[in-house]
């Protein structure tokens, strides 16, 4: 039984060690794309709006487009596995 116990509590702490690294990982890829995307856009969201978008200028209106894109599919995706998920469940 002791044997058994401490099997257990090694497989939950290796995997509690593997999530981590995964969550870690995940963290440092997440601000080097955040670093990456905002060195690319002059300016913050307010600039981007109040000054750039009246005044035309092409880097404001494709950072626009870009963050809408990239929301509406961030919604559409988590709306689509939410509806997975419900069906999974009733079935």
């Amino acid at each position: 039984m002791k044997a058994a116990s401490t099997a257990f509590r090694t497989a939950v702490s290796s995997s509690r060690r593997h999530f981590l690294k995964l969550t870690a990982s995940a963290a440092i890829g997440g601000g080097f794309m955040l670093g990456f995307g905002g060195s690319l856009v002059p300016g913050a969201n307010d600039g981007l709006i109040l000054l750039g978008l009246p005044l035309l200028y092409p880097h404001a209106l494709l950072a626009l487009a870009s963050m809408v894109v990239t929301v509406s599919a961030a919604l559409f995706l988590e709306r689509h596995r939410s509806a997975m998920a419900q069906k999974t469940r009733l079935a």
